[in-house]
């Protein structure tokens, strides 16, 4: 379709008014050329600014403070059902794996999370304290939990080894649950009932985000995994200063001497979780930068060839222009006026167009406004910069043209 364009302007010419135009020193306006140029600058108006909009909603979840220290963490899920053992036997053989895993070299701590961290997988749960009915997220965990996940303890302790089935229930709750449910006031010895179940609050943590790094930091009551019934299995959390990819073997030969008949599936990396939660604004910011900067590319080749282009055919008027006195830098600026006043145009068409399609990836921003004014500002400059850039090239060549060579070639 391209190509036909030319034929059919050609099929079309007045030779009378082409002699005349020779005649005259003009050249074609060009206007079919440059209205598809504007609109392909205005096209890459878009792809810029969601490339912008999902660079700095990287860069905003990669600055989130998660509340715990993801850093040497891998996990594996544990269920003991597997190894053919009654309910009542659960409890000990989570801590035989623990005590073996903890021998491995260079790992330095390991314990037990109902769901893992960052997994997009939550359980929560109607609750009452002091009569109220709350809605709060549970997430089991066991001993030394908090030096394996590098969270910290803010006040009481901590579910231990002590607390197993049989042992009054317990559990730790988080900053949030402190603040809205309680307050601000101290929780410890207050009483949590979920169902038949009543939990102890024995101590408080910091707040730390559970399903996605996105999500906002819910309130949470972690119970004691030694006392969970009824339920599959949980994952272990292991803290080491060994990499992953080494330490996988480890972790299955491991659980292998507890018994045989332990399933490890998979070895995942706390790092590589909190990656996955990120993956579809990961994903939209590498697809438009790709397309953005490809469509840059594009429209700074068209525009280069378009301002030669304007720049052969005006060579006689360039060099008359010179020849009455017209400074190198004026001619530079005649053709680069020429450029800039494209690119405007394309900001017309694509600024608009980028504001209106900003709110339909809204929902997978963070930080910042689909339609927000800093990063379409920095993407049309961006824009004009690089137009600029690409006619810089043939307006020096036209600054060069010696006038007495244009005129005698005419």
């Amino acid at each position: 379709l391209c190509g036909v364009l030319p034929v059919v302007r050609l099929s079309d010419v007045d030779p009378m008014a082409w002699l005349k135009q020779r005649a005259s020193g003009g050249a074609p306006r060009l206007k079919l050329t440059r209205a598809l140029l504007v609109l392909q600058i205005g096209v890459s108006v878009p792809l810029l600014v969601g490339a912008a909009l999902f660079l700095r909603t990287m860069v905003n979840l990669g600055s989130l403070d998660l509340g715990f220290d993801a850093r040497g963490v891998v996990t594996f899920q544990l269920d003991p059902a597997y190894a053919r053992v009654s309910d009542d036997e659960h409890d000990a053989l989570y801590m035989r794996v623990l005590d073996e895993v903890r021998r491995i070299p260079g790992v330095t701590s390991a314990s037990l999370v109902e769901n893992e961290l960052m997994s997009g997988i939550i359980s929560n749960s109607r609750v009452e304290i002091d009569g109220v009915q709350h809605n709060l997220h549970l997430n089991a965990i066991g001993p030394d939990y908090l030096r394996a996940a590098g969270m910290r303890l803010l006040e009481g302790r901590m579910p231990g080894i002590q607390d197993v089935r049989g042992a009054p229930v317990v559990a730790v709750v988080n900053e949030r649950v402190v603040r809205d449910v309680f307050g601000g006031r101290s929780p410890l010895g207050q009483t949590i009932s979920t169902g038949p179940r009543e939990f102890e609050i024995v101590g408080v943590v910091n707040d730390s985000r559970y399903a996605r790094a996105r999500d906002e930091v819910p309130a949470t009551i972690f119970p004691s995994a030694l006392q969970r019934t009824g339920y599959g299995g949980n994952h272990v959390v292991v803290r080491s200063d060994v990499p992953p990819g080494q330490l996988e073997d480890a972790l299955r030969e491991a659980v292998g001497r507890v018994s045989r008949d332990l399933p490890v599936p998979e070895v995942s990396s706390q790092l590589a979780r909190i990656a996955e939660s990120s993956a579809r604004e990961r994903l939209f910011a590498q697809l438009l930068t790709i397309f953005g900067v490809f469509a840059l590319l594009l429209a700074s080749i068209g525009l280069h060839g378009v301002v030669s282009y304007s720049v052969a055919r005006r060579t006689n008027e360039i060099g008359l222009r010179m020849a009455i006195g017209a400074r190198p830098g004026a001619v530079q600026w005649l053709i680069l006026r020429q450029v800039l006043g494209l690119s405007l145009f394309g900001l017309l068409l694509g600024v608009p167009a980028a504001w209106v399609a900003g709110p339909l990836v809204g929902s997978l921003l963070y930080g910042v406004a689909p339609g927000d004014v800093l990063t379409i500002g920095l993407a049309s400059v961006l824009l004009v910069l690089v137009s600029l850039g690409a006619g810089y090239w043939p307006a020096r060549r036209a600054s060069q043209v010696d006038p007495l060579v244009a005129l005698r070639t005419e």
